[in-house]
């Protein structure tokens, strides 16, 4: 877009350093801090692992029971000393490199079971 002067206007957003903070912010990850599931409200661990999500157990699991959990459907994550969670994809199990707690992704499990309701009366 150029002025009445003939020359560029500065597009907004456009400068370097503002196109390579966007590119990595992404790639975020962050301490896991501990809060409680608003559904269940079952304490949980809660972060940022490479800009996804992660929700977890707040109890860790032994290595044995990583298999039950992967069959399940769950996402398992490692939490490191610094406190970030790393999923655990197939190429870091199989490394055996990441050493810390074992946390299986959270579900919620209902304690009790609603009322139903009833929409028509006789």
């Amino acid at each position: 877009m150029r002025s009445m002067t003939g020359r560029r206007k500065p597009e907004k957003g456009r400068n370097p350093v503002d196109l390579e903070d966007r590119r990595t912010k992404h790639l975020v990850s962050t301490p896991a801090k501990l809060t409680t599931c608003p559904r269940c409200k079952t304490p949980v661990l809660v972060a940022l692992d490479e800009g996804l999500r992660a929700v977890v157990d707040l109890a860790a699991i032994p290595p044995a029971e990583e298999i039950r959990a992967l069959l399940s459907g769950r996402k398992t994550y490692t939490r490191l000393q610094c406190g970030e969670l790393v999923y655990r994809e197939p190429d870091r199990i199989r490394g055996g490199l990441l050493k810390g707690d074992l946390h299986q992704q959270h579900t919620c499990q209902r304690k009790t079971r609603p009322a139903q309701l009833e929409l028509w009366s006789n």
